[in-house]
């Protein structure tokens, strides 16, 4: 759900430069990590845990630094056609 909402909202922010369904996307991305986090993992034992964790995290600030380029390229294009 948090995935669709972030794509749909890189993609409609760029075209129409609302940066606030973009920001909405984030948050609730950020409410699904947190609810893997603290309830999914909590499971986890020792080794596993620890593996889970870093893995989610590397995938995470991955994933966010992607899409958060792909968005700021697309709002400096915005901008950049609205100015001619």
């Amino acid at each position: 759900m948090a995935s669709a909402v972030i794509i749909y909202a890189t993609v409609y922010s760029a075209k129409n430069a609302h940066i606030i369904l973009y920001k909405a996307g984030m948050a609730l991305l950020g409410v699904v990590i947190g609810k893997i986090f603290l309830i999914d993992m909590a499971r986890l034992q020792g080794f596993w845990r620890v593996a889970a964790f870093m893995g989610m995290g590397l995938a995470l600030l991955l994933g966010l630094a992607w899409m958060y380029r792909k968005a700021q390229r697309a709002s400096i294009q915005a901008s950049y056609a609205s100015f001619y």
